[in-house]
């Protein structure tokens, strides 16, 4: 069979391409629950150019047979991550292999976009056999996993109480998303390839997926204040992009100083409370499965266990200095 290849339109080629994104999705999670618009706003990022950053290979009836994305959308764009898949009926073809070594040349590009001395790495998952197969070929090295976990709630999970000097402010009594964005970024600082973003820019991309999302709840936006300190935060959506009656965790994080006291566990059942209170009792969020934080015992403590477990990939584009905590460092606990 002929393939054309070209970089997506979305203006021509959306209906297809939402077509492949969800047989994607049944595929590797037997469900899919993302709207037209929540699809279209994950090419939204300012530092994605569709034109350049996007392979698309087309049968000649125009249909999508396989897809390709680079994004390099970080402050210090030293981890570009490449996202690819082929339809079931068009594997065997070379498409594929033509589509990741089109990611792996795209990815060089941010050469030009980072100190000299930085190594550059390109990442990409796998969940598939025939993806990993295809990574291991190409000369990418499997490095570890990522995890998504999940949770069920037969019962109201208990309430929680913080400690006195301490009070829970929600996004719905407080809406700048600048304070919560703050806290993420530096309860988040040392976990594994963390770079940090402006302030502003954080904020754009949570206002854009606000802005997209089916629904969004502000009382499931909350940090944890100690008088005037920053403790800790959460992001969470009533649900997830596999299933609509599953809500999903985006963020958590503790702030260093205030780790080893259990309250990343204390913040983690409250939002699962606040969940079950809204009727939803499901829910799920992904990790690193070597946290560097302790994140995945907090999680399975919690109750938590693994539904999915993605194969992390690396490809060395360029040898120098890691300019990403790897782990280099001593590691720290969430609770």
């Amino acid at each position: 069979m002929h393939y054309t290849y070209r970089p997506i339109n979305l203006d021509t080629d959306f209906d297809t391409y939402y077509a492949m994104y969800r047989t994607e999705y049944l595929e590797k999670y037997g469900s899919f629950n993302m709207s037209e618009n929540e699809v279209r706003n994950e090419f939204n990022s300012p530092e994605f150019d569709i034109n350049q950053d996007t392979q698309v290979a087309f049968t000649d009836d125009g249909r999508i047979a396989g897809y390709a994305a680079i994004f390099a959308d970080y402050e210090l764009p030293v981890r570009p991550r490449l996202f690819a898949y082929v339809m079931p009926e068009h594997r065997g073809q070379g498409i594929g292999t033509k589509l990741t070594k089109w990611g792996i040349k795209r990815a060089k590009a941010v050469f030009e976009c980072v100190p000299n001395d930085a190594r550059v790495v390109l990442q990409s998952w796998a969940l598939l056999d025939d993806e990993m197969q295809l990574l291991e070929n190409m000369g990418y090295i499997h490095i570890r996993q990522s995890l998504y976990m999940k949770i069920e709630f037969d019962t109201a999970p208990a309430e929680v109480k913080f400690p006195e000097t301490m009070n829970l402010v929600t996004f719905a009594e407080h809406p700048h998303l600048e304070d919560f964005a703050r806290i993420q970024q530096a309860s988040f600082h040392d976990h594994r390839g963390f770079v940090a973003q402006p302030l502003e820019k954080v904020v754009e991309v949570w206002q854009s997926h606000i802005d997209a999302a089916q629904e969004f709840i502000p009382e499931w936006v909350l940090m944890l204040k100690d008088s005037t300190k920053d403790v800790s935060m959460v992001f969470a959506w009533s649900f997830s992009e596999e299933e609509a009656d599953r809500a999903y965790i985006e963020f958590i994080g503790v702030m260093p100083d205030y780790r080893r006291r259990g309250l990343g566990m204390k913040l983690l059942q409250h939002i699962f409370s606040e969940i079950y209170k809204r009727g939803i009792h499901k829910a799920a969020l992904s990790v690193d499965g070597a946290s560097l934080t302790g994140a995945v015992q907090l999680y399975e403590k919690a109750g938590m266990y693994i539904a999915h477990t993605y194969k992390a990939y690396e490809l060395e584009l360029r040898s120098g200095v890691e300019y990403t905590n790897q782990g280099q460092g001593s590691e720290t606990v969430v609770e």
